[in-house]
């Protein structure tokens, strides 16, 4: 099985009391899920009121472009449009 290689480590820690660690990635680019070709966030509210839950937010930022088209196309789907797109961030000094 081939494995695409993983980005290279900024800063680890190890995780008290588990056998897991933390690690900060370095990345080229970032991806963002738009709709409109306007920045969003998304929400999953929980409308049982015997929950009272605050909103979950889904992730709409992605280091993998392909992440990112995936996403979009799923909530094209979901929502039967074809207004989520997908922008490269550009970060500059």
């Amino acid at each position: 099985m081939h494995m695409k290689p993983r980005n290279p480590v900024i800063l680890s820690r190890h995780i008290t009391g588990k056998l897991k660690r933390q690690d900060i990635l370095a990345v080229e680019n970032l991806y963002m899920v738009t709709y409109q070709g306007a920045p969003i966030t998304i929400a999953i509210v929980d409308e049982n009121m015997e929950h009272n839950s605050t909103p979950r937010y889904q992730n709409n930022l992605y280091s993998q472009e392909k992440s990112a088209q995936n996403a979009a196309l799923k909530l094209n789907a979901t929502f039967d449009t074809d207004q989520f797109g997908v922008y490269k961030i550009i970060l500059t000094s």
